[in-house]
């Protein structure tokens, strides 16, 4: 009896999923947006048609009865139960992969009640029985929006980005790749303004044969810096409101046992972080791993990064602890450096509740200690540097959109965000300040040949200095000093500078000689100073004083390249401040 009653119902849900499968085919591609002689081939090599992206279809199996914000549940149009979403070239993707994003969406496509709704928030998870026979191990999205219209039962569902966002979706969790869109994606309704309004992924390229000749959308930066996350509670034992402290029932360094000050960064899309929240710190426990809780959300955030200082330590050298996933959640957002899970509903990721127990609220749990080798955290253009914090500049934006360019992105690496480089204050002599950075990700440039230039312009105001040195230098860990990075091109100046505005531009030639953890590099680099005003006279020229082969620099690990101005002899009022900064991978 029981077999037959387990018969029937898997009979029943065989039933309901092949009539679901009827239905979606009768909508037929056809009727989608898509010109009967265009190409449905979404996926070669490494490129993704957008077209191709925009033949999936699926429906409602769950309305909203009202308008303004509301939820519905859309089911796919794969057969096999298991609701994903079918390209016309047989291709299943699924639900996971089209809603990876908050992907615009087309609702009751070709009726008088279509509306484009972009989702706040979705959720997969398994179909509710009982709606146009869905049910069982099938999987649904709840969508959640902003709807004009309602919207019934088998109300067909398309991409509302002709198939951009989708395929930049897919492209990403492959590894990434290029999106194409041509003249049929603009006859189905592309834009550029699609283009532009695409969630950035920064591996994933648009190349644009929409005039013939191809070009190429890139991410670039849009938005301010981040600002500093909450600073963190401190102290030795966690507990409900202190969440920087050590975990009793987590073994750690035995090194500890002296005050540790500790800061946590955010980490945007390409992998930029912003600057480190202010000073915290408690007296460390010896032989006990240290917990730090995830920061709370912030707009362009996709992750963050922990930094501690040595037992007995300062916040001005507090060092970058590698993430890895014994440490905390990983994002799977962003490749260029690791970091750590943090809320973000566009991309539709929890934050790292990694070590979560009865008196931590889960985030980074840190068992291993600090190198004085490692990196150091950025700061905002107008914080100014101290002896003992040689900080880079922060090149992270809240926001990065898609940008024509003549050029296919280097993935990874984001332009400079020069909105971030405000002049600093005071810049006392000696002390450099950051006028420039970029993130790198890990091995981009381990090869013998691997060549790239740096270049830009800045401005300060001169005290006096009797020299002055531009300084591109290469910041990863293993390879730097006490939060200094390694020289690759020092241009030095020794004349005497007057007390004026002086622009500058600089740029340095860097070619790997010998690769890995110890690499070299050949440089050449120039700088040149002249009054702001524009004067003939008091031309500063700077070359590059450097005669071999560079000190040894990682190549094997995120890195940061980071330029810096230093003028000695005189305090600088205000410090330096870029005004451009370009970053070529030549090779």
């Amino acid at each position: 009896m029981e077999k037959t009653k387990s018969m029937k119902k898997a009979l029943s849900t065989f039933l309901g999923a092949l009539l679901v499968a009827i239905s979606f085919a009768a909508a037929g591609f056809a009727q989608l947006p898509v010109p009967q002689n265009a190409s449905t081939i979404s996926h070669q090599g490494g490129t993704y048609y957008a077209p191709g992206y925009a033949t999936w279809s699926g429906r409602v199996i769950s309305g909203n009865t009202g308008t303004g914000s509301q939820s519905i549940i859309i089911a796919g149009s794969a057969g096999g139960g298991t609701g994903g979403l079918q390209l016309a070239d047989g291709t299943t993707l699924s639900l996971g992969t089209v809603f990876s994003t908050l992907t615009p969406t087309i609702i009751d496509f070709g009726q008088g009640n279509q509306e484009t709704v972009t989702p706040t928030a979705v959720s997969i998870g398994t179909c509710p029985a009982g709606n146009l026979g869905v049910g069982g191990s099938m999987q649904c999205v709840t969508f959640t929006g902003s709807f004009s219209n309602t919207h019934g039962q088998s109300a067909v569902v398309i991409d509302g980005s002709y198939g951009a966002q989708t395929a930049a979706n897919y492209a990403f969790q492959l590894g990434g790749g290029v999106v194409i869109v041509d003249g049929v994606w603009a006859t189905m309704g592309g834009t550029n303004a699609m283009l532009s309004a695409l969630v950035p992924f920064a591996n994933v390229s648009v190349e644009d044969f929409r005039g013939g000749t191809p070009r190429f959308w890139n991410v670039t930066p849009t938005g301010a810096a981040f600002a500093a996350p909450t600073t963190l509670t401190a102290q030795a034992a966690c507990d409900a409101t202190h969440q920087f402290c050590s975990d009793a029932n987590v073994a750690g360094s035995a090194s500890w046992g002296g005050t540790v000050f500790g800061c946590v960064t955010y980490v945007d899309i390409a992998g930029n972080e912003g600057p480190c929240s202010a000073t915290a710190s408690f007296t460390s426990v010896a032989s006990k791993a240290i917990n730090i809780a995830s920061p709370a959300a912030a707009t362009g955030a996709v992750g963050w990064i922990p930094y501690l200082s040595l037992s007995a330590g300062t916040y001005a050298q507090a060092y970058q602890i590698p993430v890895t996933s014994s440490v905390c959640t990983l994002t799977t957002l962003e490749t260029v450096i690791p970091a750590c899970a943090i809320a973000n509903t566009t991309y539709n990721q929890v934050t790292s509740t990694f070590g979560k127990n009865t008196l931590f609220n889960g985030g980074a749990q840190i068992a291993s200690y600090p190198v004085n080798t490692g990196m150091h955290f950025p700061a905002l253009g107008s914080v100014a540097m101290t002896a003992a914090s040689l900080t880079p500049i922060s090149n992270s934006s809240v926001s990065y959109s898609y940008a024509p360019s003549n050029r296919v992105g280097a993935p990874g690496i984001s332009s400079a965000n020069v909105v971030n480089y405000a002049a600093s204050g005071s810049s006392a002599t000696t002390i450099p300040n950051a006028i420039a950075s970029w993130s790198i990700p890990a091995n981009y440039f381990n090869y013998v040949g691997a060549e790239f230039r740096v270049s830009g312009k800045f401005t300060y105001t001169d005290g006096g200095d009797t020299s002055t040195k531009v300084r591109v230098m290469w910041d990863a860990a293993g390879t730097n000093s006490t939060t200094l990075p390694t020289v690759v091109c020092d241009m030095v100046d020794t004349a005497t500078g007057t007390a004026a505005a002086y622009n500058g531009n600089y740029t340095c030639t860097i070619k790997v000689a010998t690769t890995g953890a110890t690499g070299t590099a050949l440089a050449n680099g120039y700088s040149a100073q002249s009054l702001a005003a524009g004067a003939t006279t008091l031309v500063r020229n700077t070359i590059d004083i450097g005669t071999a082969v560079s000190s040894s620099i990682n190549l094997t690990a995120p890195a940061r390249i980071v330029v810096y101005f230093v003028g000695t002899g005189a305090t600088n009022n205000p410090g330096a401040q870029g005004l451009s900064a370009t970053l070529e991978v030549l090779n």
